[in-house]
């Protein structure tokens, strides 16, 4: 019998977690036929072992996809054909091989709703976000606040910012999906969100029915926080929002601007100094702001002790430029200590020495 939905679970070395992820799918009691595509990537733990035993047990239900070569490690887009390739439902569903569901009627109530309701093509849900490090961290997403009344959104609201867990949604699936899909970006997640939305409303079950894991390793593991993580997605960033802003008229110019100037940062950290060109190459008009922002940075520092309203308003555009290397904060405190007797102190400092603005320059410039 042809599945009325088919769920996507997609894994990767991850046998501490892919059983809880399974069970939390099979568990599901539903009116109509649904399989589970378990996309294993090549992983070299005892997935593959665990995968075969839940198949074996409730075969019926769960459907490996062994692949031949680690996707993942090719781009985003070879990944992302393997797990839409073979998709024919009228619903399509995920669940990440490191996350779970936790009601089991999720899949039902969603059925249910996007049966009734023809004009909606995305139905999704909160989830608990669970950090395996440190549980007083733990929220739900997106938060309670954030929503309030409204259980309806729009393509405009969601171009806004992503609020969807991907765990969490069930598609009315578009069945030319690969073909309109853009590849080479990050997230890809957001942007299927809006693939979809583009035919439909969206509808949020307030309801947390999942758990949505965070730990080192996973795939957003570092996002904001270290250069490795800017260094190996930044570009496909910008990607993402060019990508966006020319399908759907919406401008994401700040944003582009912001991260920008976070992979810049990653770029000079780690000596990759070759890359600068390239990024300037993305957007010329938006490289050539961010490069004035760093031609004020020595009139910024020469008047920082002024007052206590320039030394505010510094800390402000230091904060902006994301820069946030202790060893120079401390070097600044103890060059500003010896000249005054009050100091201010200074929680994030610049990270760009004036010899690497010059480099810049000289980059920039010299081409």
């Amino acid at each position: 019998m042809q599945p009325k939905v088919i769920i996507c679970c997609p894994t990767y070395n991850q046998e501490k977690y892919i059983e809880q992820a399974l069970q939390g799918l099979i568990m599901q009691k539903t009116n109509f036929p649904f399989v589970v595509h378990v996309h294993d990537d090549c992983s070299t733990d005892d997935t593959k072992n665990i995968i075969l035993k839940y198949q074996k047990l409730y075969p019926e239900i769960i459907i490996p996809k062994f692949h031949e070569y680690n996707c993942f490690s090719k781009g985003g887009e070879f990944l992302q054909e393997q797990l839409h390739s073979d998709i024919t439902s009228e619903y399509f569903g995920f669940c990440d091989g490191d996350d779970y569901w936790t009601d089991e009627q999720k899949l039902q109530k969603q059925v249910d709703f996007l049966d009734n309701n023809p004009d909606f093509s995305i139905c999704f849900n909160p989830v608990e976000v669970k950090y395996e490090d440190d549980e007083s961290k733990n929220s739900v997403y997106p938060e309670p606040g954030f929503y309030k009344n409204k259980t309806e959104f729009t393509l405009e609201d969601l171009l806004e910012q992503n609020f969807i867990a991907t765990s969490s949604a069930l598609y009315r699936w578009r069945k030319d999906f690969n073909d309109v899909f853009a590849f080479g970006i990050f997230p890809g997640d957001w942007f299927k969100h809006l693939l979809h939305a583009e035919k439909g409303k969206v509808k949020l079950i307030p309801e947390v029915m999942g758990i949505y894991r965070k730990y080192a390793g996973s795939v957003w593991s570092g996002a904001g926080e270290n250069d490795s993580f800017y260094l190996k997605n930044g570009i496909k960033f910008i990607n993402f929002y060019q990508t966006a802003a020319k399908r759907w008229n919406h401008d994401y110019s700040p944003q582009i601007k912001w991260e920008m100037k976070r992979i810049l940062l990653a770029f000079l950290s780690s000596g990759q100094y070759d890359q600068v060109s390239r990024l300037a190459e993305l957007d010329k008009g938006i490289f050539d702001s961010i490069i004035d922002d760093l031609r004020n940075i020595d009139n910024l520092y020469n008047g920082y002790c002024e007052s206590k309203e320039r030394q505010h308003k510094i800390m402000d555009d230091m904060l902006k430029l994301e820069i946030n290397h202790s060893e120079d904060m401390r070097k600044l405190e103890r060059e500003i200590a010896k000249k005054r007797k009050k100091t201010v102190q200074i929680r994030y400092l610049l990270a760009l020495s004036f010899s690497l603005v010059c480099f810049i320059f000289y980059l920039y410039f010299a081409k």
